[in-house]
């Protein structure tokens, strides 16, 4: 019978292989990946930044913004990532992202809008908002002037108006000459001769129903 002691030391050196090996493989499989560092920002800072999403590639990876913008994204493999910032309050350009964990770099474009000509960009990243978004038009202020354009009852209106007050002063202008050739103008003054003449009856008289 072998005793525990004389065993542990017979596998002791197989122990100590398995161990270095372990080591060795999460030593390389760290080394072939690198952190995503940048920051968000907006204008006049009018817009919080903390607590904002940051995507890559959708949902593949996920990470919140500090109180100051900031975000780090963890252990990130070799390959090509689109980062995207999901604010409701806010519109952000999509950043491309080319990570090389084997060269240790990592190259940054900015497309402020897809299709885009691309832009290239520094690293760490640094994300500017283009524009707040506004889902509510805001109400237009009481103008009397576009309150009397925009109807044309109150147009009428003032046209109306303006000619009861500026037509007598216009015929008191008239000569008494004028004012005759206006009398002449205007013919007998009997509305149902003129209509007459207008609905091409010409100088028939209009007889009426109690002369029959």
């Amino acid at each position: 019978v072998i005793s525990f002691p004389l065993m542990f030391m017979s596998y002791f050196p197989l122990f100590i292989v398995l161990i270095v090996c372990w080591i060795s493989v999460g030593a390389s499989a760290r080394a072939l990946t690198l952190p995503i560092e940048g920051r968000i920002q907006v204008p006049g800072n009018s817009i919080p930044v903390g607590n904002q999403e940051i995507t890559l590639n959708g949902d593949q990876y996920s990470t919140l913004t500090k109180i100051d913008g900031s975000f780090t994204f963890y252990d990130v493999p070799t390959g090509v990532y689109l980062l995207d910032v999901s604010d409701i309050r806010a519109t952000y350009p999509q950043m491309k992202i080319k990570l090389s964990a084997e060269n240790g770099t990592v190259t940054v474009v900015e497309y402020k809008y897809v299709g885009a000509k691309r832009v290239p960009s520094a690293y760490p990243i640094v994300i500017t908002a283009i524009m707040p978004n506004k889902y509510f038009q805001t109400r237009p202020p009481i103008s009397i002037i576009g309150l009397i354009t925009g109807n044309p009852m109150i147009i009428m209106m003032l046209f109306a108006l303006v000619m009861i007050v500026a037509f007598p002063n216009m015929m008191a202008g008239l000569s008494p000459e004028d004012l005759q050739e206006l009398k002449k103008s205007q013919g007998s003054g009997d509305p149902m001769k003129e209509l007459s003449k207008l609905m091409g009856v010409g100088g028939a008289e209009v007889k009426d129903d109690d002369d029959e």
